[in-house]
């Protein structure tokens, strides 16, 4: 039931929770901190990497998506560059 309740994924591969988190559509979420940034909810690492093993995805590959998806999340969502 719960997963009827969420927003659907955006054409980019983001959606926005209700309780602010921000989750990209490889199950790797973020949340904004009280000091402004962004930081990565640990538990949604174990699904960001079970879903790139699943993909086929090599750990270099993984890393650099990782990296990527940070940047984005806060040029995107927060402003922050």
């Amino acid at each position: 039931m719960e997963q009827q309740n969420r927003p659907r994924f955006d054409t980019n591969g983001w959606r926005r929770l209700a309780d602010g988190r921000i989750q990209h559509i490889s199950g790797i979420e973020f949340m904004r901190v009280p000091d402004g940034d962004v930081q990565i909810l640990k538990d949604s690492l174990p699904v960001f990497i079970q879903n790139l093993k699943k993909e086929g995805v090599e750990v270099e590959m993984a890393e650099k998506l990782l990296l990527k998806l940070s940047v984005q999340v806060k040029e995107l969502f927060f402003g922050l560059h």
